[in-house]
């Protein structure tokens, strides 16, 4: 019985912008823990209220969406001393919570970019996951644990040739005591893949650097130097530190709160004439 994923997936997602200088959202979730005891709920349900009221939005899950099971409880799972009838009762189990959580992310429907896969996920005996079904009742892809996407703009009104932003996705690895050990998690994977975006979730964090890079162009009167930004992203989390009475690992650990909620990249369409050339782009900002 599988304890992880292990599985990259490449993505493309089309959106369509209503026109030039008007936002999308993208809108990326996860960590909530949601049938966990120490999970913010009112938090939670207050956050999917304002995703609702998001206009042009679009959501990315970064994994951990329930507490089912971790990685140390699947491997015990995979115990032959577990009973059939046992395994059936915890299946029934899962699928109950996966299906009042899809109830919750219904919304989301047909805007959804797709689901990352986390590690608190539950195997049910038919080799797929709780992450897996999940997705299937939000009818969006599966992303594996680590997914490298390509949103792929157009534009309605005005027209204009068609533009592209790079993400990847992962849930995370690792986690660290400062905020500036997170980001430099983050920060490392730009040394394996160029994008524009830098996900990742794992360790609860909620924050957003921007970077800058520089590229050469050519025009009719030579080169330029074009500026593109980049974003390191911790995705955010709803599940409390500490609370009177409650058992927390964090507790045991004295480790930090963490700022609860989620991030917002707006990805505006920007059109402008330079050099003798239509230049069309998407302008990044993060809102925390």
């Amino acid at each position: 019985m599988k304890t992880t994923t292990g599985i990259l997936k490449l993505a493309t997602h089309k959106i369509e912008c209503p026109k030039w200088d008007e936002p999308i959202h993208i809108v990326p979730f996860g960590d909530v823990h949601r049938h966990a005891p120490m999970c913010n709920v009112k938090k939670w349900k207050r956050s999917l209220e304002k995703m609702k009221q998001l206009p042009n939005a679009y959501f990315l899950g970064m994994g951990d969406y329930d507490d089912l099971m971790s990685a140390s409880e699947r491997a015990a799972f995979a115990s032959p001393k577990f009973h059939e009838s046992t395994r059936e009762t915890l299946d029934d189990f899962a699928k109950s919570k996966t299906f009042a959580l899809a109830k919750e992310l219904d919304f989301m429907r047909g805007r959804l970019i797709g689901l990352v896969g986390g590690n608190h996920f539950y195997p049910f005996q038919n080799g797929t996951d709780s992450d897996q079904l999940l997705c299937d009742h939000l009818d969006c892809p599966y992303l594996g644990v680590s997914a490298m996407i390509r949103l792929q703009f157009s534009v309605k009104k005005g027209g204009g040739k068609g533009m592209s932003v790079d993400m990847w996705a992962h849930h995370g690895k690792g986690a660290s005591r400062l905020i500036g050990g997170s980001i430099n998690r983050v920060e490392q994977m730009r040394e394996a893949l160029h994008a524009d975006v830098y996900l990742m979730g794992h360790d609860h964090r909620r924050a957003a650097v921007p970077l800058s890079i520089m590229e050469l162009t050519s025009g009719r009167n030579g080169l330029h130097l074009k500026y593109r930004k980049q974003w390191l992203c911790r995705t955010g989390s709803f599940l409390n530190a500490y609370s009177d009475g409650e058992e927390s690992y964090i507790v045991e650990a004295c480790k930090g709160p963490v700022d609860l909620g989620y991030i917002v990249l707006t990805m505006t369409p920007t059109r402008d004439r330079t050099d003798g050339r239509d230049v069309c782009n998407m302008d990044i900002h993060a809102l925390i």
